[in-house]
Formats: structure tokens, C-alpha cells, sequence
């Protein structure tokens, strides 16, 4: 399928698939540092995360292709580009580590509690890995049939709470200090920056002026989602956020009961599990792009299973216990993750701008 996406389409899959992971399990390790000033970190985020998604749309207009490889190739050359595609792979790699430990436990907690895990793994490895073989327009389809359901679903775990917000549970504002907030800005940069990966799809995307913006847009309307669901979490339990692993799951069972339909919180919780599905497809194909860019393997499909089962297996293996997983997030390789994360974009717009003079001081000199 050659069909590209149109910044429509970018606006509609940012929505989706971004705010997820940032409320299941974010709220409440802000609110390990921050207290009930957990809401703030959102904003920080964001603007850094805008700033990121101006650099990637740069990068796109200065690529004649869009193609990350191509525009590693063209910035750094040929031998030293797969050094910087090896760290966009082993970026991705953590990231999406990080998104499946989320994702599993949050079906262990919300549905099937006494399963074991690698249970559902296998069957959500599977389907990963058919969505990845139909390659990347069938996210853009999973977002199209859920864009409605998962609107609702932002809408009443945002506000269908509401009744409960105490504005006391979140005075006063900035308790936690300056400090405190710059030390948890840095310490969770595996749960931020998600934008990243869309840096893989330069290639899928129209390349029109209106790309940035609808770019933007969707990405400020995904923060909006978890701001504000966020701030409800903080204004309805206060200081006692930190002690719920997963917030959604507390706002929902919070709410059963209140809505028209007694057990509400079972149609958000699959609502939830499908779109975070759909982030986990991107992200795994982001991997297993990356990786195969890097390393140049023929057959993709073998590859692209012993990927995503890897990836599926492996980090619940070395974080089935929640404290050494938050560890994982924290101090170094949180520090390492916003590096490149932020970093190696900002890297690669510089040195395609620098390349691109040349290239038409060149022309200039020739004429």
C-alpha cells in the first residue's frame, strides 16, 4: 500500500494513542515525588514534547523522502548514520519495554488478576505482529474505529468524577517546590517524549506545510486528555494519589456505580487495552524498522516476530516487580532516555541544515 498519511489522519492516531500510557501508571509515580502537584509535570511535558514534534516536522521538510535512514544517510553519512540508527533503536527498544510492562500489568489489575501474564502476552504478540506485516496504515485504521469510542471514554473518566474534585486536594499549588518539580522532570522521561516514534513514519506522511501543525495539534489535544484527567485523579484522592498503582483504574472504579450503566468501568478498561494496543503496534514497528535498517536483514517477517516476542517476554521477566521496575525508570536511564530522546533529534536537524547549505553553496558555486 502506497497510500500516505494525511495530517487529518496524524491529528486522529496522536489522539488515540498517546494519552494511554501517560495516565495509567504516570499519575501516581509523579505523585511519589510531587504529591498532588502531579498535575504540573503534565505541562512541562508538553512543552517539551511540542518542541520535540517542531524538530522531527523539520526534520521531515529537510528529507526528500521523510525516511528516517535516508535522513540519518544524508546527515551523518553512511558509515557513521547506523551508528546514530543504532541509537534510535536501542531508544525505541527501552521505550517500548517500558510500554509493554504498563500494558500487561494493567490487564493483570483491571481484568484478569489471577492469570498468568504470559498468557495474554502470546495472543497480544500475535496480533502485533499481523498488524506490523500489514505495515503501518492499519494503525491508522484501528485508530479510525476507536477515535469516537476513546473520545467518550477521555470525556467521562475526565469529568464523570468531577463531583468529588476538591480544589483543597491540590492547594496549595507548587507545596512540593522548584526543586522537587525540576528533579521529577527529569526523572520520567521514559513516560514522556512517546512522540518519538512517529519520527519512523516520516516516510508514510504527506509531506505538506499543514503537517506541523496538524502534528501539533494533535499532540496538544493528547496532553489536554491527560491534563485533565490527571488533575481529576489529584483533586479527587489529593495526597493520597501516590498509593494506587493505576490511576485510570481508580477513577473508573471510582465512578462504577454513579453512571447509567452500573459497570462502566469494564467498557473504558477495553477501551483503554484497544488504544493502548494500537501505540503498542507503532512502537513495535518502529523497533523492528529501526533494527532492520541497522543491521539489514532479508527476511523482515522472521525477524519481526523474534522482536516482538522478545519484547513481550523479556521485560516482564526483569521487571515483574514493580519497585525494580520504577527503579528502571528513574536516576540513569531516565537521564539516558531524555538524552536521546531529545537529543538525537535536535542532532540530526543540525547537521541536515548544515548539509543542506552545503549542498546549495555548492550549486551556487557551480553556477
Amino acid at each position: 500500500m502506497n497510500k500516505k498519511f494525511t495530517p487529518r489522519e496524524i491529528v486522529i492516531m496522536s489522539i488515540c494513542i498517546l494519552p494511554p500510557l501517560m495516565v495509567f501508571m504516570m499519575p501516581s509515580f509523579l505523585a511519589v515525588r510531587l504529591n498532588h502537584d502531579g498535575w504540573i509535570q503534565y505541562i512541562i511535558y508538553m512543552l517539551l514534547d511540542v518542541l520535540l514534534c517542531i524538530v522531527i516536522c523539520s526534520c521531515f521538510r529537510k528529507s526528500s523522502t521523510g525516511s528516517l535512514e535516508d535522513m540519518c544517510k544524508t546527515a551523518f553519512g553512511k558509515v557513521f548514520s547506523k551508528v546514530v540508527l543504532g541509537l534510535f533503536s536501542a531508544l525505541f527498544v527501552y521505550k517500548t519495554a517500558v510500554q509493554v510492562v504498563q500494558i500487561v500489568d494493567y490487564v493483570k489489575a483491571g481484568i484478569y488478576v489471577y492469570i498468568p501474564w504470559i498468557y495474554f502476552s502470546i495472543p497480544i504478540g500475535i496480533a502485533v505482529c499481523i498488524a506490523i506485516w500489514k505495515g503501518p496504515l492499519i494503525f491508522m485504521r484501528l485508530s479510525n474505529i476507536i477515535f469516537g469510542l476513546i473520545i467518550f471514554v477521555y470525556i467521562i473518566t475526565a469529568t464523570y468524577s468531577f463531583g468529588d474534585f476538591r480544589l483543597s486536594n491540590i492547594m496549595p499549588v507548587m507545596d512540593c517546590g522548584s526543586e522537587a518539580l525540576l528533579t521529577s522532570t527529569i526523572s520520567f522521561f521514559p513516560l514522556s517524549g512517546d512522540i518519538i516514534f512517529f519520527i519512523m513514519l516520516g516516510d508514510k506522511v504527506e509531506n505538506s506545510p499543514k503537517t506541523k501543525r496538524y502534528f501539533i495539534t494533535g499532540l496538544v489535544i493528547s496532553y489536554i486528555a491527560v491534563f485533565l484527567i490527571g488533575l481529576v485523579y489529584y483533586g479527587v484522592f489529593g495526597n493520597a494519589s501516590h498509593m494506587s498503582t493505576f490511576s485510570v483504574i481508580k477513577l473508573t472504579q471510582y465512578m462504577t456505580g454513579k453512571f447509567v450503566f452500573e459497570r462502566i468501568d469494564s467498557y473504558t478498561t477495553f477501551m483503554w487495552l484497544m488504544s493502548a494496543f494500537v501505540k503498542l503496534c507503532l512502537s513495535m514497528y518502529c523497533v523492528t524498522a529501526a533494527l532492520n535498517s541497522v543491521i539489514n536483514i532479508k527476511n523482515r517477517r522472521i525477524t519481526t516476530v523474534f522482536i516482538v516476542f522478545a519484547l513481550m517476554i523479556i521485560p516482564m521477566l526483569i521487571w515483574e516487580d514493580h519497585g525494580v521496575f520504577y527503579s528502571s525508570l528513574t536516576g540513569v536511564f531516565s537521564y539516558i532516555c531524555g538524552a536521546l530522546q531529545y537529543g538525537l533529534p535536535i542532532v540530526l536537524l543540525i547537521f541536515l541544515s548544515v548539509k543542506g547549505k552545503r549542498i546549495i553553496d555548492e550549486k551556487q558555486n557551480l553556477v
